[in-house]
C-alpha cells in the first residue's frame, strides 16, 4: 500500500525528464540550419510542439497505460510555456490570455500532425504551413520536404517503442541530419 503513494511522484519525474529531452531535441541547431525551421520565438514554439506531438502520437497509440503519461507531458509543456512567458516579461494579467491562444495552437497542431502522418496525410503541406510558416504554395510545400522526412523518421522510430521505451527517450533518439533528407523514404527507421 505505501509503495503506491510514491509511484505518481516517480512517474512525474520520469515525464519531466522526458520533457527535458524533447525540449533538447527541439533546440538542435540543424533543425534551424539544415531543415530551415525559423529561429524565432514562434519557430521554437512550433519545433517544440512538433516534437511533443510526435511523442504524444505514440503515447496515444500505446493506449490506456500511457494516458497518464500523455497528460503529465501536456502539463509539463504548459508549465514551461507559462514560465517562459513570465521570463520574457508578460505580466500576470496577460499570461492567461496568451496561454489560451497557445493552448488552441497546441491542440490544433496535435490534430494536424497526427493527420499528416496518417495514410493520405500531407506532411509537406502541414509542416510548410505550421512549422515553417511559409504557406501552401507549391514551392513553399516543396521546401518542407526535408523536415517532413525528419518527422516521418522520428515517428517511425517512436512507433517501435512501448511506454518504457518512450520514457527512456534521450536526445539521441531525435537526431536531425546536418544535410536535409530529400524525401521521407530516406528517413531513418
Amino acid at each position: 500500500m505505501i509503495f503506491g503513494l510514491f509511484r505518481g511522484d516517480d512517474e512525474k519525474k520520469a515525464v519531466e525528464r522526458l520533457y527535458v529531452e524533447i525540449v533538447a531535441a527541439s533546440r538542435q541547431p540543424p533543425l534551424y540550419t539544415a531543415l530551415h525551421v525559423p529561429d524565432s520565438l514562434e519557430g521554437r514554439f512550433e519545433a517544440l510542439t512538433l516534437h511533443v506531438a510526435l511523442v504524444q502520437r505514440q503515447l496515444k497509440a500505446i493506449g490506456a497505460p500511457a494516458a497518464r503519461v500523455g497528460q503529465l507531458l501536456t502539463e509539463c509543456f504548459f508549465a514551461d510555456l507559462d514560465s517562459a512567458m513570465r521570463e520574457i516579461g508578460i505580466g500576470d494579467m496577460g499570461v492567461p490570455r496568451k496561454m489560451k491562444t497557445l493552448a488552441g495552437a497546441y491542440f490544433g497542431r496535435l490534430a494536424a500532425y497526427d493527420a499528416m502522418l496518417a495514410p493520405g496525410g500531407d506532411p509537406e503541406a502541414t509542416l510548410a504551413r505550421n512549422l515553417l510558416g511559409v504557406g501552401t504554395e507549391p514551392e513553399a510545400v516543396a521546401s518542407a520536404r526535408p523536415v517532413a522526412a525528419y518527422a516521418a523518421g522520428v515517428a517511425a522510430a517512436l512507433s517501435t517503442r512501448d511506454l518504457a521505451g518512450i520514457l527512456a527517450l534521450g536526445a539521441a533518439d531525435f537526431v536531425v541530419p546536418t544535410e536535409p533528407l530529400a524525401d521521407p523514404s530516406e528517413a531513418r527507421s
